[in-house]
């Protein structure tokens, strides 16, 4: 079978697997009306939902969430409950569908059809049982953790930190805020509160927010210059030796050079996102709103931390 095929087969069992999230909704007793299954479909095979959310590297390892109303709101996040439990409480009507399960089970589906229609083809199964490249995956695995840092990592705990912050400003009653849809974000506007108010209630909001902006910059512990030289020195640096080594399999050398590609946007990534946390943090006592997220469709796909 054609490739072009095949994924038009991964975009129908992506989306029969997001379905039956709908239909797990609606026995539970929420509102699923017939057109949001509609519009979910229309949504995934017109956005080409599974190859986007498969081809893109930087992402491949964080679990997905699509959060959607099923009308004019559909936008990827993280996929971490007390996130996204935030964001359905945040964002009018909408819901958060699991990404990474009905990734899975497309996966069985796949699966499912290939051994009874023989679909893919030999060299792709030939790729899949090489040893060496899964040896070196995991050796490249280990050399990551031993620094303490990746992508997952960290857009997993910094979202986390924020959905802790946004609930601490939520719950509390004395914070009165909106929330406002502008240029493609979905922002918390304070109203009613002034800074000088004798109560300290708008303070007292933005202290909290300032405090996660603490918490999230990577670097808060130690040097960001040592913590730098060591992400190039066991990153980058075993990564091109592997590239680099003549007796390496050819696989192994081209998910060397991938993930060369994919360090790099991670290093600027990890710099600019530990920057902006400090920053955020000396200005935000100024403002009068806090950035929630992005509701543009797959810009967390390439912005997989959160908005400061």
């Amino acid at each position: 079978m054609s490739e072009n095929k095949l994924k038009d087969l991964r975009e129908i069992a992506l989306w029969q697997s997001l379905n039956k999230q709908l239909l797990s909704f609606k026995r539970r007793g929420k509102l699923i009306k017939d057109a949001y299954h509609v519009s979910l479909q229309e949504f995934c095979f017109n956005q080409r939902l599974s190859s986007k959310v498969t081809e893109n590297k930087l992402t491949s390892d964080i679990p997905l969430a699509l959060v959607t109303d099923f009308h004019n709101v559909y936008f990827i996040t993280v996929n971490l409950k007390t996130w996204t439990d935030i964001l359905v409480q945040l964002i009018p009507n909408t819901y958060s569908l699991n990404i990474e399960k009905a990734r899975a089970n497309a996966f069985r589906i796949m699966l499912a059809f290939d051994n009874k229609f023989h679909l893919v083809h030999p060299e792709v199964i030939d790729d899949e049982n090489d040893t060496e490249l899964y040896k070196f995956y995991n050796e490249y695995t280990d050399a990551k953790e031993s620094i303490g840092m990746d992508l997952s990592a960290l857009a997993l705990q910094t979202h986390k930190l924020k959905g802790i912050a946004l609930k601490k400003i939520m719950n509390n009653k004395d914070y009165k805020f909106s929330v406002e849809k502008q240029n493609g974000y979905a922002i918390l506007h304070f109203s009613g509160l002034k800074k000088d108010d004798g109560k300290g209630k708008h303070q007292g909001a933005l202290s909290i927010y300032k405090d996660f902006c603490s918490k999230a910059d990577p670097h808060k512990k130690g040097n960001q210059v040592k913590w730098a030289i060591e992400m190039l020195d066991i990153r980058r640096s075993f990564l091109e030796r592997k590239h680099k080594e003549k007796g390496a399999g050819r696989s192994v050398r081209d998910f060397a050079k991938q993930e060369i590609e994919v360090f790099d946007e991670e290093y600027k990534m990890f710099m600019k996102f530990s920057k902006e946390s400090r920053i955020k943090k000396n200005e935000i006592e100024t403002s009068h709103e806090i950035n929630i997220c992005s509701t543009e469709p797959f810009f967390f796909l390439d912005n997989p931390l959160p908005l400061l």
